[in-house]
């Protein structure tokens, strides 16, 4: 049977599969894409692309495949701020939990915290919760993901190691 040419439709029965079906990933995604084929510029099924990688980020049993669909999830976002021309606060938290979950799964697969990636990602996560409070002063769900950030810190050990150097790197002073 032939699928409807109307990317609403399809949209539709991609979110009713991801929420009765389980193992239906490839389907979804598959409806998904091919609504976004028919309306390339619709910011509903971007994010709701995004949803779907978000979610299945919880699901994913190998941190490989949890950090595809994070940095799919990326994507979409990233193209929803392209489409609006403009950075939203909702896409702004997005992009830095996702940055988060990114660098909690390098944190906890990396026995060396002081290697240039890791203290990029720190640097980055830690500019990104400071430009979002410069600009979006409102929006008080930077407290949770500045928590987040801390916590997935102290969580690790030699993190203090990694801060430290990441600062070094950032011409930082540990108390910014």
């Amino acid at each position: 049977h032939s699928l409807p040419n109307n990317a609403y439709l399809l949209q539709q029965m991609a979110l009713y599969l991801q929420r009765t079906s389980a193992h239906q990933l490839r389907r979804v995604l598959s409806l998904l894409q091919e609504a976004k084929e028919i309306e390339p510029y619709n910011a509903s099924i971007l994010h709701s692309l995004y949803v779907v990688h978000k979610e299945n980020v919880i699901t994913e049993e190998s941190d490989s495949k949890k950090e595809n669909h994070i940095r799919e999830a990326i994507s979409y976002i990233n193209q929803m701020v392209e489409l609006e021309g403009k950075e939203s606060s909702f896409s702004a938290s997005a992009r830095i939990e996702l940055s988060l979950k990114i660098l909690y799964y390098d944190i906890t697969n990396e026995s060396d915290l002081t290697k240039p990636y890791i203290q990029k990602q720190i640097t980055s996560c830690q500019d990104a919760i400071n430009s979002f409070k410069l600009r979006f002063p409102e929006d008080s769900y930077v407290n949770e993901l500045d928590k987040n950030f801390k916590r997935i810190l102290k969580d690790h050990e030699g993190y203090v190691k990694a801060a430290k150097a990441s600062y070094a790197q950032g011409h930082r002073t540990p108390d910014r």
